[in-house]
């Protein structure tokens, strides 16, 4: 199996700000972890090639020294935006999964990387099978959701053949725009630092979603109707 590193990397001035040290302290913090963490993984024999999300040229230099490929995030918005540029390098290359680190992960050990990855591949013929017990079930649509997030939220190592499979009835871009619009801020933990002014809005629409899969129209309007009744004064209808 081919497999990647991806690493997003913030500007250096943009990072570690809740630290509250001086500019050249975080800088140099920075450069001391990335440099970890690369000389880690080049040295494991488990990873091909490392992708370096960054526009921070002082972490391209460091780059250049394990051999890494750069790919410029100009927009730095977040890692997951970070993890979709480097989606087309992978395709093209034909690698077969990928494992996203962070550039701080003090004291990772190669043997930790390969425990992760051995772990589901020591089980033979594991993704064709966990596809057609999908098929067999008619949940290939939840399936494709379930690795989808998986792999955004906890960088969990999906084979792109999978992630990429036709047998797992992907939806069509737009609504996979959607779908992550929605999931990604509803499957954050439940507290301020990690809500934004649409998580609520998110949230609600996937519970009227949740409703919509599992009951027909003329049954859904109504029951939402007493459930908004209810909530608003408190009031049970019988």
């Amino acid at each position: 199996m081919k497999i990647a590193a991806i690493i997003p990397v913030k500007t250096f001035s943009n990072a570690k700000t809740r630290l509250k040290l001086p500019p050249n302290k975080v800088e140099e913090l920075c450069k001391i972890m990335l440099e970890e963490i690369l000389q880690t993984l080049s040295i494991s024999p488990q990873i091909e090639k490392i992708l370096l999300i960054t526009k921070e040229e002082k972490a391209i230099e460091i780059g250049k020294k394990f051999n890494t490929i750069t790919i410029i995030d100009e927009k730095e918005e977040s890692v997951n935006q970070a993890v979709s540029l480097a989606d087309k390098y992978l395709l093209e290359n034909d690698f077969n999964a990928s494992m996203v680190f962070p550039q701080d992960i003090p004291y990772i050990k190669t043997q930790d990387i390969d425990f992760m990855l051995k772990e589901f591949q020591a089980l033979e013929n594991f993704w064709d099978n966990l596809i057609n017990r999908a098929e067999e079930l008619k949940i290939e649509r939840p399936l494709f959701y379930g690795l989808r997030y998986s792999y955004k939220i906890l960088n969990t190592s999906i084979p792109t053949e999978i992630m990429s499979s036709k047998k797992l009835l992907p939806p069509n871009f737009l609504l996979i725009e959607i779908m992550d619009f929605l999931f990604l801020r509803s499957l954050m933990p439940n507290h301020n630092s990690c809500n934004d002014k649409w998580t609520g809005f998110a949230r609600w629409v996937l519970y009227i979603r949740s409703h919509w899969l599992r009951m027909p129209l003329h049954l859904l309007v109504p029951h939402l109707l007493r459930k908004s009744w209810v909530r608003i004064t408190g009031k049970e209808t019988h």
